[in-house]
Parts: C-alpha cells; sequence; structure tokens
C-alpha cells in the first residue's frame, strides 16, 4: 500500500530554523478536514505530503504517477477539480495530468504560495522592533550560497559601506549554526531593508521570515518571480522587487526612500503581514479553487 503522508521525526524536519509546528503540507491536510462536507465534494485533494516522502527517501515516483493519475482521471469523470499542495523544492516531479492543479510553496507552478512553517510561538513576531532612527544598518542579509543570484548580490553588494551587512556561508546545510541564527534576528532587526534573493528555487524562507520582523523586504529574482498572491497584494506597497539584472539600481533606491515614505511602507506592511501566515494561505486556496 502506497503510504501517502508518512510523518517525518528526523532531525531534518525542523528546517528552516524557526519552524516549530507543521508544514504547510502538513497543516493544510488537518485545515482540510475541518471543511464543510457540501464545499469538499466539488474537488479531489490529493493529499500527498510530497516533502516528507523526499525527505525520508521514499519517494516511489512510478506509484506516486500512478496514483495521481487515478485521481486526475476520476476527477475528469466526475467533473470535480483535482489539486495539491507541494512544499519540495523540485515540485511534484511527476509527468503532471493536465487537469491537476498544483499550489506551490517556494516555487512557481501552476499556483505559488508563501515559502512558510508553522511556528506555534511565533518567534520572529515576537522580535524587538527598533525605531527607523535606531537603525544601524541600510540593509542586510544572513544566508548560504543556493544560487548563482546570491553570488552576483554578495559581489555587488557586500564592500559598499558599514551600513550594508553580510554574513554568507559557502555551502549549505540542513544544520544552521545557532550564532548564525542569532546573527540573522540581530541584524536583521536593526537593518532598514533585508534582502531575500531566491535560493535554490525560486522564492525564499527570508522575504516571508523578513516580514515577520516589520523589516521591508527586498525581493531578487533571475526572472522566475514566485512571490505568491499577486493578485490580490500589489508588493510595491511594503517591499522591494528587482530582477538580478538590475542590482546596480539597488542602492540608488534606498537612498532615495525617505523616511515618510519608508513608515508608510512598513504600515503597509503591518496591515498586509498576516496573510502570510498558514491559516489565511489555506483560504486562499479555497478561494482559488472556486
Amino acid at each position: 500500500m502506497l503510504e501517502l503522508r508518512p510523518i517525518n521525526k528526523t532531525p531534518e524536519h525542523n528546517y528552516p530554523p524557526f519552524k516549530n509546528g507543521r508544514f504547510l503540507e502538513e497543516y493544510f491536510y488537518d485545515y482540510y478536514q475541518t471543511l464543510n462536507d457540501d464545499i469538499k465534494k466539488n474537488y479531489i485533494y490529493i493529499d500527498i505530503f510530497w516533502l516528507n516522502l523526499h525527505m525520508l527517501n521514499r519517494f516511489d515516483i512510478t506509484k506516486i504517477e500512478e496514483y495521481v493519475n487515478i485521481k486526475c482521471l476520476l476527477a475528469k469523470q466526475q467533473n470535480k477539480k483535482a489539486f495539491t499542495i507541494c512544499q519540495w523544492d523540485d515540485n511534484i516531479q511527476i509527468n503532471k495530468p493536465d487537469n491537476l492543479i498544483v499550489f506551490s510553496i517556494g516555487t512557481s507552478i501552476d499556483i505559488p504560495l508563501p515559502l512558510i512553517v508553522e511556528d506555534i510561538d511565533n518567534k520572529l513576531e515576537q522580535v524587538e522592533e527598533i525605531p527607523f532612527d535606531d537603525k544601524k544598518y541600510l540593509c542586510s542579509f544572513v544566508g548560504t550560497y543556493t544560487h548563482n543570484c546570491r553570488q552576483i548580490m554578495y559581489n555587488k553588494l557586500s564592500n559598499k559601506n558599514d551600513k550594508w551587512y553580510m554574513n554568507v556561508r559557502q555551502n549549505w546545510d540542513i544544520i544552521i549554526n545557532p550564532n548564525l541564527i542569532i546573527d540573522f534576528v540581530e541584524k536583521t532587526k536593526y537593518s532598514k531593508f533585508g534582502l531575500a534573493p531566491r535560493g535554490y528555487g525560486p522564492s525564499s524562507f527570508r522575504f516571508f521570515e523578513i516580514i515577520q520582523m516589520n523589516v521591508i523586504p527586498i525581493y531578487i529574482h533571475d526572472g522566475d518571480n514566485a512571490l505568491p498572491f499577486k493578485e490580490e497584494i500589489d508588493y510595491s506597497l511594503f517591499s522591494l522587487t528587482y530582477h538580478i539584472d538590475d542590482i546596480d539600481n539597488i542602492e540608488k533606491d534606498l537612498l532615495n526612500i525617505s523616511d515618510t515614505k519608508y513608515n508608510i511602507m512598513l504600515d503597509n506592511l503591518k496591515k498586509i503581514k498576516h496573510r502570510f501566515n498558514m491559516k489565511d494561505t489555506c483560504d486562499y486556496i479555497m478561494r482559488k479553487l472556486i
């Protein structure tokens, strides 16, 4: 029998470091069970924990593809919508049936979702908010070279001046040094802007972690813009987005943002930040399915 929803209790299950709870695939499964049957009757939810299967090395692509095809054929026969939630970096990795809707966490196939995890303690939400005039850094980034965008960003921006802080490690590891975690929190909260370049996938945990700390995020992509909810949210009101080819414009743009404009952006961020939590993301999924 194909096990679709294995529970992962390995240490790696706690990545990223602020995770304290469920991945979104797991959270949505529990959320979906609470919905009224009158709502669920219109859908076939392919309730696979893609991320856990990969992390536990139990991903049998042949069996998974066969199972998904059967479910999608049934959806066609019953005139229902078939969908799944996937948080794996490389997405579902099967030949996608034409009637399967993939809500992609961290990638952009078909409908992108925020790259978030559950933290029942809301640690980043509780980080001290530093007044604008007391912030030491114009911009900062703490992370790993998981994509060439990050290398380019570092080469272009790391040597600006002491108002730019970067701490970048060469090799990614699922186990994060506690000192690196502390450095990320301390430097981000004292920064006016936080850099969130794409990582291995086109999105970044950083973008949403920075928002939780009430700091203006800067998303850097290479053409595959995986920000979620774009049809509902105007990101220009509370963040900045750059293609990697335009990275030379960042410093000038930041210096041209007045204190007044910054505070307006911050107010807008605080009004919208709740959209990037687990419950609101699940509500969005159901809105998109209607």
